[in-house]
C-alpha cells in the first residue's frame, strides 16, 4: 500500500492516536483507582462494624455479677414454675384418662349425673386422687355390673358402693367412690 500522505499529516495522525491511547489508559487509570477505593471503602465499614461489635460483646462482659445472678434466679424460678405447669397438665391427662375408663366400664343403661375428682397427698408424700360418682341405674343387677366393672379396673382402688343404694330394686340414683394412686 502506498501512503500518499505528507509528513506533516502523517505526524498529525501519530499525535491524534497517540493522544487517543493517553486518554484510554488515563481512564483505565482512573476506574482502577476508583476501584480501589471502593475496597478500601468497604474493608474500612467492615472494620468498624466488627470493632462496634466487639465494643458491645465487652459491654455486655462487663454486666454486674449480681445482675446476672438475678437473672439466673429467675431463670431457675421459671424452670420451676414450668416443671410445676407440666406435673400439673400430666395429672390433668391422668383425669381425662380416668373418666374414660369409668365411661368404658359403665353399662349401657346407666348414666352419670356428677363426677368429683380431689388430690389427697399422704403423710407419705404419694398422692391419690380420690373420685366420687352420682348416677343413674334402671336395676339393681346392672348396678352390680357397674361395680364388678369398677372392681376389674387394676387402676381403681377401694371401690365403695353404699349400702343405701341397693335399697331400691329398680330406678336407682346411686353414689360410688374410688381411688386412683397417681405415680
Amino acid at each position: 500500500m502506498i501512503n500518499l500522505l505528507s509528513p506533516k499529516e502523517k505526524l498529525v495522525l501519530i499525535q491524534e492516536e497517540n493522544q487517543k491511547l493517553i486518554l484510554i489508559l488515563g481512564i483505565i487509570l482512573f476506574l482502577a483507582l476508583l476501584c480501589f477505593a471502593l475496597i478500601l471503602l468497604s474493608i474500612k465499614i467492615h472494620i468498624s462494624g466488627e470493632l462496634e461489635a466487639q465494643k458491645i460483646f465487652l459491654e455486655q462482659k462487663k454486666l454486674d455479677t449480681s445482675s446476672t445472678q438475678e437473672i439466673e434466679q429467675e431463670i431457675e424460678h421459671q424452670n420451676l414454675s414450668f416443671s410445676e405447669l407440666k406435673t400439673f397438665y400430666e395429672k390433668d391427662f391422668r383425669k381425662s384418662e380416668i373418666l374414660e375408663r369409668v365411661s368404658q366400664k359403665l353399662p349401657s343403661s346407666t348414666y352419670l349425673t356428677n363426677f368429683s375428682l380431689s388430690t389427697v397427698i399422704s403423710k407419705d408424700k404419694t398422692s391419690e386422687l380420690s373420685i366420687s360418682l352420682l348416677g343413674f341405674s334402671p336395676s339393681r343387677d346392672i348396678l352390680l355390673e357397674f361395680k364388678k366393672n369398677l372392681e376389674s379396673e387394676d387402676m381403681f382402688q377401694d371401690v365403695y358402693f353404699p349400702p343405701s343404694n341397693w335399697v331400691k330394686p329398680n330406678d336407682i340414683e346411686f353414689l360410688a367412690s374410688f381411688k386412683v394412686e397417681l405415680k
